[in-house]
């Protein structure tokens, strides 16, 4: 089971400039055309922790899909919802093992968390750069780890959605900087 600690955009950075600095459209494009769809992602064993997907935020999936597709060619994929969060997702591919995750409200979650977690993306009124994501073997070792080095790291949290094909994943994931 893969786990992530979650990295976020410093606030400093304004959603228009992010865009530039981080080149979303430019690296999506680039990426997403030249990625080796067959090649297996690589083991974060080997290499310890790596970049496993950057995290770009839109009040609307549909929106968000139709603005990414224009800007880069690139259609991203509906990946699923992520129940509880108040969110769902699309996705592309930016090379082996690791993509860019579109993240939107979703309206169809009603729990108390859902619509907490909906009601964070009205904010985001253009493709957003909010985080990314690292992909580590032991998640629980990797915040001990930080944790011991100084860094006030949250809690793990556990996520799970179901993708278009039915098949669940789950995953856990911490904010390094005791955030979230």
């Amino acid at each position: 089971m893969p786990h992530r600690a979650r990295r976020p955009v410093p606030q400093a950075v304004g959603a228009a400039r992010a865009v530039r600095v981080f080149g979303v459209a430019a690296a999506v494009a680039a990426c997403a055309r030249q990625r080796a769809a067959t090649a297996p992602p690589p083991s974060s064993s080997a290499a310890g922790p790596r970049v496993d997907h950057v995290i770009v935020a839109i009040d609307s999936l549909e929106r968000g899909i139709d603005l990414l597709r224009r800007a880069t060619g690139v259609a991203a994929v509906v990946g699923g919802v992520h129940p509880g969060r108040g969110t769902r997702n699309a996705l592309i591919g930016l090379g082996p093992g690791t993509y860019l995750e579109l993240l939107a409200p979703n309206p169809a979650d009603t729990t108390p968390g859902g619509r907490a977690g909906a009601a964070a993306f009205a904010q985001y009124r253009a493709l957003t750069p909010v985080g990314w994501a690292v992909r580590v073997d032991d998640a629980a070792a990797e915040r001990g780890r930080l944790v011991a080095r100084g860094l006030a790291a949250g809690a793990l949290r556990p996520g799970a959605r179901r993708r278009p094909d039915g098949r669940e994943l789950r995953w856990s994931t911490f904010d390094p900087w005791g955030v979230e």
